[in-house]
């Protein structure tokens, strides 16, 4: 089996090919795509795409081919004139957090837009979803600081779930800083006549807390759907939850004093496979993303639970297979 997760630790960043066992046990691992700065990871047909997360030539769509990691092609993604061409010319493309596959389009978080890009996948042709403007309309508070945001309201969407089945979607809202906290926009998948796919947001799955504290609900990531649940990282309260999306509830699913920053979220058979790093040291550049915490000091790794039972089956740490301290992992992909 192979598992990809995308990670960092300035200057490093990667992509780590690990290889397991049938006992889902660590046996070797290979590494590709240094320095090209991947965050999100999706398989696209026999072969994986990344999208680049900070690069300073706009998006750039990695496609390549993690069984005999050769690398089948690289492109800049073409703009789109999104709410943030207007005060950013050249800089249409800012943080981007995921990337997933969808009838021959990438579709794309564009996070410092606060907006999905909608990308076929020769590069020919390209739309923007407003996801601000629809927070907005909902009257959500953002974030209130000026990094990415003129109107004093950012908030950081990150991840994205497309189901297939029902064609609708689902994109996070990390929303670090605000008193509305982390919130998932849902929308449903229409095809126009000329059967490109129109993503359109329609509701909002507010306040992700499950505890009383102020942790809970907070800086929240990634988004699996597994029968009626929608399973997500509280990755502050350091734990996997889930909303039942017949009521409306939302339950901690899984909690673990091995858990640190929880972020990197996939799945196989009954298997969940969990990205935890330690917590960043808050500076004065980046007050809005760190936390001040009393934490000790986690391992970074990927952390196989079994869903039926509950219990970690494997625990893949990432100090004793790279040189690398303070790894941070980014996302995770299973491939099946």
């Amino acid at each position: 089996m192979l598992v990809l997760a995308s990670v960092e630790q300035k200057p490093f960043n990667a992509v780590f090919i690990i290889y397991l066992d049938h006992k889902l046990q660590y046996v070797s691992h290979d590494i590709i795509l240094e320095g090209k700065d991947i965050f999100g990871l999706c398989q696209y047909k026999k072969l994986v795409a990344g999208v680049s997360c900070n690069s300073k030539d706009g998006c750039m769509i990695s496609i390549f081919n993690p069984y005999n990691k050769t690398i089948d092609n690289f492109y800049k993604a073409r703009p789109t004139l999104d709410r943030r061409y207007i005060y950013y010319t050249n800089k249409i493309w800012g943080d981007i957090h995921e990337i997933k596959y969808y009838n021959d389009y990438f579709v794309i978080v564009n996070t410092a837009s606060d907006s999905l890009v909608v990308l076929k996948t020769d590069n020919s042709y390209s739309y923007s979803v407003n996801l601000y403007d629809f927070a907005i309309s909902l009257n959500l508070k953002g974030a209130i600081y000026g990094r990415h945001s003129h109107e004093s309201n950012y908030y950081h969407f990150n991840s994205l779930y497309i189901d297939k089945d029902e064609q609708t979607f689902y994109v996070m809202a990390h929303n670090t800083r605000s008193i509305d906290k982390s919130f998932i926009i849902k929308g449903d998948i229409i095809l126009n006549k000329q059967k490109e796919p129109l993503f359109i947001p329609n509701s909002a799955i507010l306040n992700l807390s499950t505890e009383n504290n102020a942790n809970s609900g907070k800086q929240c990531h990634d988004l699996l759907k597994i029968d009626k649940h929608i399973f997500y990282s509280e990755s502050v309260n350091s734990c996997i939850s889930y909303i039942n999306v017949s009521n409306g509830k939302k339950r901690i699913f899984f909690q673990d004093n091995k858990f640190g920053f929880v972020r990197g979220l996939s799945k196989y058979k009954n298997y969940l496979f969990i990205g935890s790093s330690d917590y960043r040291k808050a500076s004065g550049k980046f007050q809005d993303k760190t936390l001040i915490l009393n934490k000790p000091v986690y391992i970074p790794a990927i952390v196989i639970l079994d869903t039926d039972t509950l219990k970690i089956v494997s625990i893949i740490n990432f100090n004793s297979i790279t040189k690398y301290n303070e790894i941070e992992v980014r996302n995770i992909l299973v491939l099946k």
